[in-house]
């Protein structure tokens, strides 16, 4: 008897499509993931680049706001491409958010959660 991989392969997807739950189970778990790593990874390359005249603690509060107010403009999936773009493209996108965030720690106002350009 000979199965066609085809009709197995079928058979073993084809339950997993029908329960939409799994896929936007999936995809919630997913975006949260990437989030928080999102976040993280900004935050310490950001940090990375402070020069002398900016306190640890303002530079850290301007890499924080900065990647929320980027988590809040772009979906995960934008966020992604972004990430294969030329420095300069990924400057032009994130320029407006880190100079609205460096504008609010500098002047001593907290920033806000997700500045918008």
């Amino acid at each position: 008897m000979t199965v066609r991989p085809v009709l197995v392969l079928c058979a073993v997807v084809a339950p997993l499509f029908a329960c939409s739950g799994v896929t936007e189970g999936f995809e919630e778990g997913f975006n949260q993931g990437f989030t928080t790593s999102f976040k993280d990874s900004f935050v310490q390359s950001c940090t990375a680049e402070r020069t002398p005249e900016i306190t640890v603690e303002q530079m850290k509060a301007m890499c924080e706001c900065g990647a929320d107010g980027l988590l809040a403009q772009y979906s995960a999936t934008e966020l992604m491409k972004l990430a294969t773009e030329s420095p300069e493209v990924i400057g032009q996108k994130a320029e407006p958010i880190m100079t609205s965030c460096a504008m609010q720690v500098i002047a001593g106002a907290p920033p806000a959660a997700a500045p918008t350009p």
